[in-house]
């Protein structure tokens, strides 16, 4: 009694000098008595062989389709990477200040900046210090939320965590809570400071993306980059951020530029330098301030932590003060409310003369890399004669003035 028998096999025994050709299933026929085959089987395998050879030719065929001589695949001509491909001369279009930028991407119109933000889309806010990114952030966040969006919002630095409201946590923080240890419930995730975030933040930023969310970045690239920023023991160079293909995907290829400045004056001193210098410079202003009747508070003694606690006069209404961490978060100006023999009194606590010292520190000398993110209201002096001094130092010093009139380099 004879049989059907399906197979999959795919030898080199069935095509000699062929691979095996792909979804092909081959049928046999199968006898129960052993014995040589007859004209009829014989003719059965040669119209087998031709058949398979046939599709694998065919299958080749449709393989080195749109092949060169290399012998490479020419992916820009496959429809499911076109896009891709065009996207790279959007790209162009996207970071040149040229004018030409992509729809609803004007850098002058900040309403259909906000209309697509509204239908769900991204955007980069990009714009010199000053200029009201924050505030016009901070508007688009209440109509996300007005909208029933949820909305976080994370950066880099307490200081800017601050601008946007008590809601807002650091990026490392929120990296930690909702990528690596949880799930992104957000609808909008907002990025403040965007320059200052580092690559391995983006790493684990970037795959949020692909679940929906959007994503609005707010900063300035002309200022500092993440400090020490490198990836896979080789240093990130210089604007790769700017000229990434993430931020165009991040922000659905929107920007918007401001440009008009917004900030007021105000008579105060403040000093922004490289050298180390930034003690006595504190030591002094504040001794030549203080009032009559003040509380001296005397720092420990010196440890291994870089920014060492300082020896300072306290008074009520002071308010060149800046946190250092514990207490007080880093980069914040604190105003003293009251001084008594034991404690000081801040806007939002009170700490013993003890911890007050080391979570305070006097703010009239602050580096240029600490002062980025900052307003000093009142005069600003740079100082320029440090070998390490750069442009984007002097960039950033100069923005934090509220007037131009109120910047002396020195």
């Amino acid at each position: 009694m004879s049989g059907v028998q399906l197979t999959t096999n795919f030898t080199r025994r069935m095509l000699p000098g062929h691979g095996a050709a792909p979804h092909v299933a081959i049928v046999s026929f199968w006898a129960p008595h052993a014995g040589s085959p007859g004209p009829d089987r014989m003719a059965f395998w040669t119209r087998l062989h031709a058949s398979i050879a046939h599709v694998r030719t065919k299958s080749r065929e449709k393989e080195t389709r749109g092949t060169g001589r290399s012998g490479m695949h020419d992916f820009a001509n496959l429809p499911s990477l076109r896009r891709k491909f065009e996207k790279t001369e959007l790209n162009q279009r996207f970071l040149a200040d040229n004018g030409v930028y992509p729809e609803c991407c004007k850098s002058d119109d900040a309403e259909a900046a906000v209309v697509a933000v509204m239908r769900g889309q991204g955007l980069l806010l990009l714009g010199a210090p000053g200029v009201g990114k924050t505030h016009l952030l901070r508007d688009i966040i209440v109509s996300l939320k007005e909208a029933g969006r949820r909305v976080d919002y994370i950066a880099k630095a307490h200081m800017a965590t601050k601008n946007l409201g008590s809601d807002v946590t650091t990026a490392d923080s929120w990296v930690r809570r909702h990528v690596r240890a949880g799930g992104c419930h957000c609808h909008v995730l907002v990025v403040e400071e965007l320059s200052q975030i580092d690559v391995q933040l983006w790493a684990d930023l970037a795959p949020v993306r692909f679940k929906g969310k959007a994503f609005i970045c707010c900063g300035d690239l002309g200022q500092f980059q993440a400090v020490s920023e490198s990836w896979a023991k080789s240093t990130v160079p210089e604007g790769a951020l700017q000229d990434s293909h993430m931020q165009l995907e991040m922000c659905d290829a929107n920007r918007l530029t401001l440009t008009e400045n917004k900030r007021s004056d105000e008579k105060l001193a403040f000093y922004t330098g490289l050298r180390c210098v930034t003690e006595e410079l504190n030591r002094m202003q504040n001794q030549l301030t203080k009032p009559p009747g003040v509380t001296f508070i005397r720092a420990p003694p010196p440890t291994r932590a870089g920014n060492q606690p300082q020896s300072m006069w306290l008074w009520p209404g002071q308010q060149q003060l800046i946190g250092a961490g514990g207490k007080c978060l880093k980069g914040l100006f604190y105003s003293v409310l009251e001084v008594t023999e034991d404690t000081v009194a801040l806007e939002d606590q009170t700490l013993t003369h003890q911890k007050a010292v080391r979570s305070l520190r006097l703010a009239h000398a602050l580096t240029h890399a600490s002062c980025q993110g900052l307003t000093l209201r009142g005069r600003v002096r740079l100082e320029t004669e440090s070998p390490n001094m750069t442009l984007r130092h002097l960039y950033v010093g100069i923005s934090r003035a509220t007037a131009a009139s109120l910047v002396e380099v020195v």
